[in-house]
């Protein structure tokens, strides 16, 4: 799996470089256009010359969180594959239905205190499947 990731990290170094070698490129032709351009009005000149450093500004900060946002995303895939980790006391509860109350609370009940019941509702007035269960959480809230 650490083999698929280096992989993956590789191909979008590899793309983020060709990127900005072809953004760079577009802006060096756009600042040759104009030292080319020899009656070129002056204010034409500078407002190409300040629209290419704000793209290269915008470009920067932009490259800058993706490399952020791409550090986080491989700190929680991290983070996911600690937690999918089996822990050896939550073995004895494979299979084994947990209450609503103790799955928020994160308590890991005794395999003798844990006690599951079924239900089964109808409704007597022809109430659909998606309504019932509405009704029943809202009433057992």
């Amino acid at each position: 799996m650490t083999q698929g990731r280096e992989k993956r990290k590789d191909d979008r170094g590899k793309k983020a470089r060709d990127l900005e070698d072809v953004f760079e490129t577009i802006l060096i032709t756009l600042l040759k256009v104009t030292e080319k351009s020899g009656n070129l009005r002056k204010d034409l000149r500078d407002d190409i010359m300040k629209s290419v450093s704000s793209l290269r500004g915008v470009y920067i900060t932009t490259m800058a969180d993706l490399e952020e946002k791409t550090r986080k995303v491989e700190n929680l895939e991290c983070q996911m594959k600690k937690a999918s980790e089996v822990k050896p006391e939550a073995t004895s509860l494979i299979g084994k239905k947990r209450l609503y109350s103790e799955a928020l609370s994160g308590i890991l009940p005794k395999r003798s205190e844990q006690k599951t019941f079924k239900l089964t509702v109808k409704s007597k007035s022809g109430h659909s499947i998606e309504n019932m269960k509405t009704l029943d959480k809202t009433k057992l809230n």
